[in-house]
């Protein structure tokens, strides 16, 4: 017989299963992959745009660490990159003020939220998946949500 836990005691194994290094996740390469979702020059390159995150560009360094960790052991790293997309024709309605919606925006360097390259230290490998998606959402308002949820329900 199995019994519900309380949040807390869920919170408290977690903590317990960190400190002591026994809180690892089971890779299975075939069933798994690395998402790394918009570590774009727009969101990582300090100082370049207003839409800088500090946050991501401390992040960088351990990222790359896990994205090489994935790399030698063949599971498949997959980017997402907030761009310029179809002819600005995709945009969802629910992001009429997004700035990848404004041909115009970023005139001073116009790789602004158009081509979405990803930082350079993180820069994907040949055959690895880049997906230029036309919201900030690496899924909603998307095709490839669709496409996600189908792979990841496939036996």
């Amino acid at each position: 017989m199995t019994r519900a836990f309380t949040e807390d005691e869920v919170l408290a194994l977690a903590e317990r299963a960190y400190r002591h290094g026994a809180a690892g996740v089971p890779l299975v390469p075939d069933r798994t992959a690395l998402l790394v979702i918009d570590m774009q020059d727009e969101f990582v390159r300090p100082g370049w745009t207003p839409y800088w995150v500090p946050a991501a560009t401390r992040q960088v360094p351990p990222l790359a660490g896990l994205v090489a960790a994935c790399r030698a052991r063949g599971v498949p790293v997959v980017y997402t990159v907030f761009s310029a997309t179809h002819g600005y024709l995709d945009r969802p309605r629910s992001g009429p003020a997004m700035p990848s919606r404004h041909p115009d925006l970023g005139a001073a360097d116009p790789a602004w939220f158009r081509d979405g390259r990803v930082w350079h230290e993180l820069a994907p490998e040949p055959g690895e998946v880049v997906v230029h998606k036309p919201s900030y959402g690496a899924f909603y308002d998307t095709r490839w949500r669709r496409s996600c949820a189908t792979w990841a329900a496939t036996p």
